[in-house]
């Protein structure tokens, strides 16, 4: 009831803001993006998205800030094979898709307690309520394809994910996945902490990956699974240039590894600097690095996301939300086709993307 109530109000605090969508240049947004003399034509080429708050169509619902109660809005971004974006938009109960054009085009119904959001090698999408543990599974066109309970017993679950047959994985704390089963075959918990793989994310070979911060700085561990004969072991170790304080792997592409990286710094004032960072494990080479804001509004549970060859960054800000999306190399110099969000020529009537210039 208290949520339905802050949807409502919701409603009422941003009933008049303009239904548009703004494209506007990544330095504006994230400093250091544009601007940088080793930019490929493409990397100078990117933009980024900014959508208004409020209850219409072309617009995101969010709950501002009041005395000793956070923000909260969008909750979560996912990526399509073709690599458009995905918002949850979950106080509006809806999954938006953003066209070339910088519309949002609806996509599936959500309950408002939806936090979570992935999609599959297929486009088919789960959704995730915490509050409920329960994952909502829809296929490709958006259509439902049932629902699964996801066990309490599991605990440090920090995102799920969606596999081949619907079948629902989770991702602990530890960097470890679960799968859960689907919604036509549910695994009991005996046999779902069976299937239990080490890593945050999987290669294509089955082996994991993990991620450390030791002494200020983090890498990326490979690791073997465990079989009847050896457990699992760190097989392959890829150190990151630069400070951290904190790290989460995001996804893979090929042989790529993406992450998140932190550092806090609390002398003289808190200050938070974050880094997108992406690793070629074949090699340890660095194929993407840029600079992500500090947190805005408030920090969406899954606020970057891989997909389709691309890359796609969520920010709340008091204006609205900014979405960023970069194409990424797959490893060993093979890159994804890309699809521009930018048009060829740019629009600007109500609903649709309007192009900053610099």
């Amino acid at each position: 009831m208290a949520l339905l109530g802050a949807v409502a109000l919701a409603g009422c605090h941003t009933a008049d803001a303009p239904e548009k969508t703004t494209t506007v240049d990544l330095a504006q947004v994230s400093p250091g993006i544009a601007d940088q003399s080793s930019a490929t034509p493409r990397e100078a080429s990117d933009r980024a998205f900014r959508f208004s708050w409020g209850n219409g169509p072309a617009e995101l619902a969010v709950i501002p800030p009041a005395f000793e109660t956070v923000a909260t809005g969008p909750s979560a971004v996912a990526l399509l094979p073709g690599g458009s974006p995905l918002i949850l938009d979950r106080l509006a109960g809806r999954i938006v898709r953003v066209d070339e054009e910088g519309q949002l085009v609806p996509w599936a119904t959500v309950p408002v307690d939806a936090e979570e959001l992935a999609s599959s090698q297929d486009g088919s999408l789960v959704a995730f309520s915490p509050l409920r543990a329960t994952a909502w599974i829809y296929d490709a066109d958006g259509t439902s394809a049932g629902e699964l309970q996801v066990p309490r017993a599991l605990h440090q679950l920090l995102h799920v994910e969606l596999g081949p047959s619907r079948v629902v994985q989770v991702r602990t704390g530890y960097q470890e996945l679960i799968d859960v089963g689907s919604p036509s075959a549910p695994l009991p918990l005996a046999v779902a902490l069976q299937t239990k793989k080490e890593g945050a994310v999987l290669l294509g070979d089955g082996r994991g990956l993990t991620v450390i911060v030791a002494d200020g700085h983090a890498a990326v561990q490979v690791v073997q699974q465990a079989d009847a004969e050896q457990h699992a072991s760190v097989v392959a170790t890829h150190p990151i240039d630069g400070p951290a304080t904190g790290a989460r792997i995001v996804g893979t592409f090929g042989k790529v590894a993406c992450l998140r990286l932190e550092q806090v710094v609390s002398s003289p004032t808190i200050a938070v600097s974050r880094r997108a960072v992406c690793v070629d494990v074949s090699d340890g080479r660095i194929t993407f690095d840029r600079a992500l804001p500090a947190p805005g509004l408030y920090v969406p549970r899954r606020e970057l996301a891989m997909g389709g060859g691309h890359l796609a960054f969520i920010h709340p800000t008091s204006d609205g939300l900014t979405l960023q999306r970069w194409q990424l190399d797959r490893g060993k110099g093979s890159v994804s086709p890309t699809v521009d969000l930018v048009p060829n020529e740019p629009v600007a009537t109500p609903g649709q993307a309007k192009e900053v210039q610099p």
